[in-house]
């Protein structure tokens, strides 16, 4: 059996709620309003990447990876089932988009250091190739691809991400919240782009990690919340959507993925201490 765990999945009222003007530090061109909306900014970067030659290819992508130790495989390599199942093609063209995807993978995995546990995680990942493809759901940035002696981490090149750009106190994942705030930051399309695949690539580390470990992860997270808000659903989704994601409570998986990713970018709430030493993740002081 083929798993496949997406990140971070959006919907379409997000993208409408996401049109509200925001300003972004850093543009100064005009619109009919007088701002320049994050979301509007990124459409803008898409029309002009898909308007011209970009000269990113697959090699180029793959050159990016090889240098952090990562290898890329061509989507044939993909089990014929997940390719039907996912409606996956070759992409037509690379964009700029995913060279900065590629970028933030690499930095997500060169930050696989600090412990024991990670150091596992790290050694585990090397063997798992990257796909670049063309795939549904297009809400999905990313996917973990594994069962029946296949595993892959593929990023999709349908994915259409205004969310990134977006309102960060509206985004749903803690990925597109860190990706918002890098671009209100910078002023930078492009960073915005990095950070979202980067903590994309650490959700699915945590998706990876937690299979590495038989669940173990998932259930030690639940365990440590129900010690702390007790058994009752509603204060420990109340609490999980407050401090960590609204996504978070899509299943307790993705409870895991999204809080390991918080862990990864050193801004996991102290209630999660108690997990991360039982797992053994601890940064050092």
């Amino acid at each position: 059996m083929i798993n496949i765990c997406l990140s971070p999945p959006y919907d379409d009222e997000l993208i409408e709620k996401a049109k509200k003007p925001v300003e972004v530090k850093g543009h100064t061109r005009a619109t009919k309003t007088g701002k320049v909306t994050q979301v509007r900014a990124y459409q803008e970067h898409r029309e002009a990447a898909a308007g011209a030659d970009t000269g990113v290819t697959l090699d180029i992508l793959r050159s990016t990876l090889n240098e952090f130790g990562l290898t890329v495989q061509e989507v044939s390599s993909v089990p014929e089932a997940a390719r039907t199942a996912m409606k996956m093609t070759e992409p037509k063209a690379y964009t700029q988009e995913q060279r900065m995807a590629a970028r933030g993978i690499g930095d997500a995995f060169h930050a696989l250091k600090d412990n024991v546990m990670l150091g596992k995680l790290r050694g585990a990942v090397k063997n798992i190739p990257v796909v670049f493809a063309c795939y549904e759901p297009t809400m999905a940035a990313m996917s973990y691809l594994h069962g029946g002696g296949y595993a892959a981490l593929l990023v999709n090149t349908a994915y259409e991400n205004a969310e990134a750009v977006a309102d960060p106190a509206r985004a749903q994942s803690f990925a597109a919240r860190e990706a918002a705030h890098a671009v209100q930051a910078s002023g930078s399309i492009d960073e915005g782009i990095t950070t979202l695949y980067r903590i994309s690539t650490w959700h699915e580390y945590g998706h990876m990690l937690d299979t590495l470990l038989g669940g173990d992860l998932t259930n030690a997270l639940i365990d440590n919340l129900m010690l702390q808000f007790g058994t009752k659903m509603a204060a420990i989704s109340k609490w999980v959507t407050t401090h960590i994601s609204l996504y978070a409570m899509a299943s307790p998986n993705d409870t895991t993925a999204e809080a390991f990713s918080m862990y990864m970018g050193r801004k996991a709430p102290k209630e999660l201490t108690p997990w991360l030493e039982l797992a053994g993740l601890t940064h050092p002081s």
